[in-house]
């Protein structure tokens, strides 16, 4: 029976997802693009815990979003399957995203990256395509003034620590003197499935961490920012260990 009601389940899911999605492309339509910030700040985050909640899953919010009147580089901790719905629950206003691009792969995925705008990252394999996709990313949201969310593992670490930072996100943050904005993303052992789609019911708290300044850019000085902000992400995680 358990399995039967996880099969349901995520049929349901995946109709709700790929529905959302096709009306959120109406809306878009329809409004001429001018709905994009309402999709992104309330329609995204609605549809994105009706999903969670399909599965049971809950996400308790510890703190308000940074109050800043300038663009940041949002960031989280990125341990499985759960986290892309768990960050668009937010609602991060006037954000694109750094999604991995086999999500493209995904009818939803692919409506809603194309609304939101997305920056479809090519895989580690690809390191001149990568390149080239954060230069040109740096001159769009430099032009855009919008803030931008991606996670500096890459790929999905399951562990309630913290992986190796990659350097795109830190890049991006102090080419364009940018704060780093820290989410950190608690998913408990026993409900965490990982990189794969067994999702099952529980709570994620979710907490906003304090702003940090990006410096002015400098080959020797990348290290040592990618260090000091992976410390404020390991700090935190060894305190939800206690």
């Amino acid at each position: 029976m358990k399995k039967v009601a996880l099969v349901l389940r995520c049929f349901i899911a995946a109709l709700w997802m790929h529905g959302a999605a096709f009306l959120g492309l109406v809306i878009y339509v329809l409004t001429l693009g001018l709905g994009l910030e309402w999709i992104r700040s309330a329609y995204l985050p609605f549809c994105s815990r009706v999903f969670l909640g399909i599965f049971g899953l809950n996400v308790r919010v510890m703190g308000l979003l940074p109050k800043t009147e300038q663009p940041v580089v949002w960031i989280c901790n990125h341990r499985s399957t759960l986290d892309i719905f768990v960050i668009l629950s937010l609602g991060l206003p006037h954000t694109r995203y750094f999604l991995s691009d086999f999500l493209q792969r995904i009818p939803a995925f692919f409506i809603v990256g194309r609304l939101l705008k997305t920056f479809w990252t090519p895989a580690q394999t690809f390191p001149e395509r990568r390149i080239q996709l954060f230069q040109r990313a740096a001159d769009t949201l430099r032009l855009s003034r919008e803030s931008v969310f991606l996670t500096p593992e890459g790929e999905r670490i399951d562990s309630r620590l913290v992986g190796k930072f990659n350097k795109g996100a830190f890049h991006l943050a102090m080419d364009l003197r940018r704060p780093v904005a820290p989410i950190f993303v608690d998913t408990p052992d026993d409900i965490s499935p990982g990189r794969s789609w067994r999702l099952r019911a529980g709570t994620v708290t979710v907490s906003f961490l304090e702003l940090i300044e990006a410096p002015q850019f400098h080959a020797d000085r990348l290290p040592v920012f990618i260090q000091e902000v992976r410390t404020v992400f390991l700090q935190r995680a060894m305190a939800q260990l206690g």
